[in-house]
This record gives C-alpha cells, sequence and structure tokens, in this order.
C-alpha cells in the first residue's frame, strides 16, 4: 500500500491496549449495575472442583457455588457482588429448576 501515514507497531499497540482497558471497564460497570437484582442462568459442566458457571440472558457471567445446583440446568439467582478474581458476579440460587 502507497498510503502516506502508517501507523508505528508501537502506537498500535498502545491503542489496543487502551480499548481492552475501556471495554474491560464498561463490562465491569455494566455488571455492577445488576449487583442485587435476579436472573435466570444456565449452568454449565464445571471443571473438577470449581463453581457453576453460567451465563444470564444479557451475557453476564455468573459463578454459582450450591450443592443443588446441576449442569445444563436453567436457575434463578440473586446476583451479588464480583468473585474473586472479578470475572463473574457471584449468583445464589432462589428457585431450582425453571
Amino acid at each position: 500500500l502507497k498510503i502516506e501515514h502508517k501507523v508505528s507497531p508501537q502506537e498500535k499497540h498502545s491503542r489496543s491496549e487502551r480499548l481492552l482497558a475501556l471495554s474491560e471497564a464498561k463490562q465491569h460497570a455494566f455488571y455492577a449495575r445488576h449487583i442485587g437484582s435476579e436472573a435466570v442462568v444456565l449452568l454449565e459442566k464445571p471443571k473438577a472442583g470449581q463453581p457453576f458457571h453460567g451465563f444470564t440472558d444479557n451475557y453476564i457471567r455468573v459463578e454459582v457455588n450450591d450443592p443443588s445446583a446441576r449442569d445444563n440446568a436453567l436457575v434463578r439467582v440473586r446476583l451479588g457482588d464480583f468473585n474473586e478474581e472479578g470475572t463473574a458476579l457471584v449468583g445464589r440460587i432462589v428457585n431450582c429448576e425453571l
């Protein structure tokens, strides 16, 4: 390409890092707005020793650590605060099978 002004690799990297940070901040704010609300979550089979995870209908990742939880079940949960990694909201099951 014969473009007069090319963006340097360092600038591309810098821009990418800024966009990733913005995306993470916006996701965190979106999740935080839903703390305390209830949502339906489809639980997915966890890895051994890990809590169940699933997603709400608007793609909020939810972590559920409840012995009554079952794989591939729709459950109503009350969304709590962020998990330790800050990657999901911790959910408490309100109603098991829907």
